[in-house]
């Protein structure tokens, strides 16, 4: 972004003309505001197959308080093509703050989808329950239509969203003054095999929040939650805050974030997982960097600003190394600032490929009727795909010898039955329940 709350505030946005980063770029400027009365802040950027997408938050020049979310879909062809098609705008949303759209890496994907903070604790349930909100832009190039808040991804690991401001909540070593750690808005927004990954700041205890953490989350396309994991420290001593994450072809994810304590200057770390790892669960943490100095650099609202943001990306080359830049605190001897660190990570070698669940929708079937099963891998398919052979102790059902889950894809459909072979089953209602408890693995192969 570009003049900031100062006359011509713009999107600014480039696309390398080859692979070569040190090559020619495809420059645009986007003007927020041609009034001059709003400013085009927090930028996101998603990308596709059609779109490049970039994000934001419309903010008051005369307040400082925000307005409305802002979205811009560029034609990506007509971008890689360094053409001068405008973008398509979507403005004055009012019910989705901080839309973050998701780098897809699945390719041929053609939906985006944008995730943001909702509420992170509605306690009008019973027990309280926290949400996010899925948003999608769906049709062809040209005649893009923005669906706001199909589905709202939840949990009852409740959150707070903010604290009051200014945002100074985390301690650090040497000073009193204490650290901004911002809002719950959502980070980043990744889309691989299937599943949405994201990550963001929140607070806790949700009704009174003492410290931050980092939430992550991995979310079907329909926003049924598939993993949700939670890095924080309940004793209070470490501040987690602005997390990034990425997720390799293998389904590995690294989550890189700044880690604050009273007993350290502030540090750049970050956590890593195999995708056969415990569901909900990362590694040790690792301090790729430990702070240096302390920090105490104060905005015009007496914020203790520190960095909004952090990066996290899957290698290119090999699609299964990361790298993450983080922020740390720089010896002060030359006055407050933070600096970045990078960190590069290398997984261990991927896990064999093994059946993770079958579920089956709807699990209760009685004689004629389907259903369908969804097979989930530990890992993802390899290159050549992996075949699931499948058997049932129950003869009445019908179902395939055999599943494919195509390749770099970690879940795959098939239709099940039951015959209608003895009538009388209809009155025997456990005789519904066979996919449940009788389907069996015997073979997986890649």
């Amino acid at each position: 972004m570009a003049n900031y709350q100062e006359i011509g505030s713009s999107l600014l946005i480039a696309v390398s003309a080859t692979s070569d980063p040190t090559g020619a770029w495809y420059l645009r400027r986007i003007y927020a505001d041609p009034s001059n009365t709003t400013t085009f802040d927090h930028p996101r950027l998603g990308f596709n197959n059609n779109w490049i997408v970039v994000t934001g938050n419309e903010i008051s020049n005369s307040t400082s308080s925000w307005l409305y979310s802002v979205v811009y879909a560029f034609d990506k062809a007509d971008f890689y093509a360094n053409g001068t098609k405008a973008p398509v705008k979507w403005s004055d949303i009012t019910n989705a703050f901080t839309l973050s759209p998701a780098t897809t890496y699945d390719p041929t994907v053609g939906t985006m989808y944008l995730l943001a903070n909702y509420n992170g604790n509605d306690a009008s349930t019973a027990p309280a329950t926290g949400y996010l909100n899925l948003s999608t832009i769906t049709g062809a190039v040209g005649s893009e239509v923005l669906n706001v808040n199909v589905a709202y991804p939840s949990t009852t690991n409740v959150w707070a969203s903010n604290v009051p401001s200014p945002p100074n909540l985390a301690p650090q070593l040497g000073i009193p003054d204490k650290i901004g750690v911002f809002d719950a808005r959502m980070n980043t927004v990744v889309y691989r095999n299937g599943s949405l990954w994201a990550t963001h700041t929140v607070f806790l205890p949700a009704t009174s929040p003492t410290h931050s953490a980092v939430d992550w989350w991995q979310v079907g396309t329909d926003g049924t939650v598939q993993q949700f994991g939670r890095i924080e420290d309940p004793s209070g001593t470490y501040f987690y805050a602005y997390p990034s994450l990425s997720v390799n072809v293998n389904g590995d994810m690294l989550i890189g974030y700044s880690r604050m304590a009273s007993t350290e200057y502030a540090s750049a770390a970050y956590a890593f997982r195999t995708s056969a790892d415990p569901v909900g669960t990362v590694r040790n943490e690792y301090v790729v960097q430990p702070g240096q100095g302390t920090y105490a650099l104060y905005d015009g609202a007496r914020a203790n600003r520190w960095g909004d943001y952090s990066g996290t990306q899957v290698d290119p080359l090999n699609d299964t190394d990361f790298w993450t830049v983080q922020e740390y605190a720089a010896p002060s001897s030359s006055g407050s600032h933070w600096s970045t660190w990078w960190g590069n990570v290398v997984p261990p070698p991927t896990s064999a490929v093994a059946l993770q669940s079958v579920r089956v929708n709807p699990s209760a079937v009685t004689g004629g009727q389907a259903s369908t099963g969804t097979l989930t891998l530990s890992n993802a398919a390899p290159s050549g795909g992996a075949v699931v052979s499948l058997a049932s102790n129950n003869a009445a059902a019908q179902l395939s010898s055999t599943v494919t889950v195509p390749a770099n894809a970690s879940t795959a459909t098939s239709a099940f039955g039951e015959h209608a072979i003895e009538p009388k089953w209809s009155h025997r209602p456990e005789r519904s329940h066979a996919f449940r408890h009788c389907l069996c693995v015997h073979q997986l192969r890649g």
